[in-house]
């Protein structure tokens, strides 16, 4: 049986260093660190990272995309262990999203498929 993709959006596999700070229901920080991304789609992004991520509140995360820093605020889907690595995965979604910040995460999608066929 083949199984249907749930996605709305192409997943483009890719490794790029994100900083991120853990807000609480009120706004308040309470964790921040570094990661990685692991995949980036129009909607979302899976990050890989030393410590758990808690789903309370929000994560804001930057990220450099080639040429651009983008900021963008996340709401935290899963956060998981990976025992093979001894890292978490975290899948955010993300929200309140400018049109901006969509259009530089297409152009970085555009690029990084072009990239991948050479």
């Amino acid at each position: 049986m083949i199984k249907k993709e749930r996605r709305e959006f192409p997943r483009i596999y890719a490794l790029n260093l994100i900083n991120y700070i853990c807000l609480d229901t009120h706004g308040k920080l309470f964790n921040q660190g570094m990661g990685r991304t692991l995949n980036i789609s129009e909607a979302g992004i899976l990050i890989e990272t030393r410590s758990v991520i808690i789903n309370d509140g929000t994560v804001l995360i930057t990220i450099g995309l080639k040429n651009e820093l983008l900021e963008i605020e996340c709401k935290i889907i899963y956060s998981t262990l990976n025992q093979d690595q001894n890292m978490f995965e975290s899948g955010l979604q993300f929200i309140n999203t400018s049109i901006e910040e969509l259009n530089i995460i297409k152009k970085y999608q555009q690029i990084f498929e072009h990239d991948n066929k050479i």
